[in-house]
């Protein structure tokens, strides 16, 4: 978990106890906590204000405060208080350049369209695995955690060229809503579920063309590909046969089912390749980000 979501869960929770205190003290006394809450917010917003300033008018100041806006914990006060260097779209732009790596790996872009005046991000998915319902989720999850950790103002997220995994909701006339308002614990399903990010150790050492499985704790087996400098999630689950993937061999960018031989495109959300069945099965891909040389992967909840 990132120091921005740790602050976001602290607003969360002064926002709960607020309303707590609100059903147990009466109107004069409430109107009185919330005063010295906005007061010490206003005084603290001053006093980083002023804090940019000094920082500003030191020699290599400019430079300074953009290392500053580059923490996580830091930028979220800045924007909190008004006062990030960066301007939104700037934000959301790095926010999805972080991200495209990742979304290069599943074959997939994205492109920025713009934002409306009530603050909802419009965007492209293009190239992402044509026909493959649930690489268009994994990629949409990866691409709106980014946005609402650079971009909490974000109320939303909107994005064409994609492809809904199952028909449970509305359509929405060609576009595909991502998610009102920033997420706190956990990132939204199509299907109603909700998706946790785990923090998974030692991944990152992995050789290039090997595999490995965890068992996550919350999360279950989760299989885990290393292809040049890109490591793909996907549930540890063979959809031809219904046994794990654990042990079957990975030759370039495919891997075998050690049960079925069935073989599968790991580099296009795990397609099958066997005759008669490209592009009717695939295996199911798991959002995967690294920050800072942090791996998280989002699983079911």
């Amino acid at each position: 978990m990132s120091e921005q979501t740790d602050l976001l869960a602290a607003g969360d929770k002064i926002e709960r106890l607020l309303e707590e205190l609100g059903s147990v003290v009466d109107l004069e006394v409430r109107t009185k906590i919330e005063q010295l809450m906005n007061t010490a917010v206003e005084l603290y917003g001053a006093t980083l204000e002023r804090m940019l300033e000094i920082v500003f008018e030191a020699p290599d100041g400019e430079r300074l405060i953009d290392q500053l806006a580059q923490d996580d914990l830091v930028a979220s006060m800045l924007i909190l208080h008004n006062l990030h260097p960066h301007d939104l779209p700037t934000r959301i732009e790095s926010a999805l350049a972080s991200v495209r790596p990742y979304l290069g790996s599943h074959k997939g872009d994205v492109e920025y369209l713009g934002m409306s005046e009530d603050g909802v991000v419009h965007l492209r998915l293009k190239g992402s695995c044509e026909g493959c319902p649930s690489s268009t989720v994994t990629l949409r999850m990866a691409i709106e955690k980014a946005i609402y950790e650079a971009a909490p103002e974000v109320t939303s997220i909107e994005a064409e060229g994609v492809q809904e995994a199952e028909p449970a909701q509305p359509s929405t006339g060609g576009l595909l809503q991502i998610g009102i308002g920033p997420p706190q614990a956990a990132a939204p399903q199509p299907n109603g579920q909700a998706s946790n990010w785990i923090e998974v150790a030692e991944i990152g050492e992995l050789l290039s063309g090997s595999t490995a499985v965890r068992d996550l704790v919350g999360g279950g087996r989760v299989l885990f590909c290393k292809l040049d400098d890109s490591i793909l999630a996907y549930r540890d689950l063979c959809p031809a046969c219904a046994r794990n993937l654990e042990g079957g061999a990975l030759e370039g960018e495919v891997l075998s089912c050690p049960w079925c031989g069935e073989t599968y495109d790991v580099r296009r959300a795990g397609r099958a390749l066997g005759a008669g069945r490209a592009g009717s099965l695939h295996l199911a891909p798991l959002p995967l980000l690294e920050d800072n040389g942090v791996i998280e992967v989002a699983v079911p909840g």
